[in-house]
């Protein structure tokens, strides 16, 4: 989305092609933005992201960036939203969309990628372009395009394990959270390097052989400072942990 607002604004006509019925991506998972601010809690990031994240912020659906001891921050925003705003850009910045398609073939020439070719829906669509750009995640119109790639770890080839995501609904959040306002020690996950060593322990124990690492995210309002220390100092204590396992 970035890339594509950016070329727009610059004059260029832009095409976005997404295999969804929705823009965004990760960022429409639920999972926090990383990385809007450095280890000693200075914005080193602005732009079209910031921009994303005021207009959000602005509905009243993002709580803009707190402190975090693993990823130095976490922006947390509600995940519609993100698609609501990403057609409201789109629709703006007069950049064209096509929904649920997926990138099948290439056509290069001289080593010049010239066209994409896209199926999906019972539709095959090719596009020409003088740029393109691969936001696939998965690299697959260079792949397709005959580009060089590495895969998995440099020395055995392993892969990271997907993640595992769930949504919870039907809670009531205030009462909750107004248990951990009154209970800290209890989101603290006993605030030790021990516990992560315990919980590695438990999968080992019924089966589980692969390499993982986990984290613990934070709540979503806001909360003060003495409250946020236990999960920074875990996370933070979490992170040294696992380069020390690495």
């Amino acid at each position: 989305m970035p890339a594509a607002i950016a070329a727009a604004r610059m004059g260029a006509k832009v095409l976005i092609v997404e295999r969804n019925g929705y823009l965004g991506g990760n960022a429409t998972m639920g999972l926090p933005w990383l990385g809007h601010l450095d280890r000693n809690g200075r914005q080193v990031i602005g732009g079209i992201a910031q921009e994303f994240n005021d207009k959000i912020k602005a509905e009243g659906q993002a709580l803009g960036h707190s402190r975090c001891g693993l990823h130095n921050s976490v922006s947390i925003c509600h995940p519609d939203w993100f698609k609501i705003i990403a057609f409201e850009y789109c629709r703006n910045e007069n950049i064209d969309v096509l929904l649920h398609l997926e990138s099948m073939e290439t056509n290069v020439e001289n080593g010049v990628l010239q066209t994409v070719t896209f199926y999906g829906k019972g539709n095959k669509v090719t596009v020409g372009a003088t740029v393109f750009v691969d936001a696939t995640g998965d690299g697959d119109v260079a792949y397709l395009s005959g580009c060089r790639y590495e895969k998995g770890h440099h020395n055995d080839g392993k892969l990271q394990p997907p993640s595992m995501l769930m949504s919870l609904i039907g809670v009531d959040e205030e009462r909750l959270l107004d248990y951990l306002e009154a209970h800290p020690e209890q989101i603290a996950f006993n605030g030790s390097e021990t516990a992560c060593e315990e919980v590695m322990k438990a999968f080992r124990e019924i089966g589980y052989q692969q390499d993982f690492t986990f984290e613990v995210q934070g709540f979503v309002r806001p909360y003060p400072q003495e409250l946020q220390q236990p999960l920074i100092d875990f996370t933070s204590a979490l992170g040294h942990w696992m380069l020390e396992e690495l």
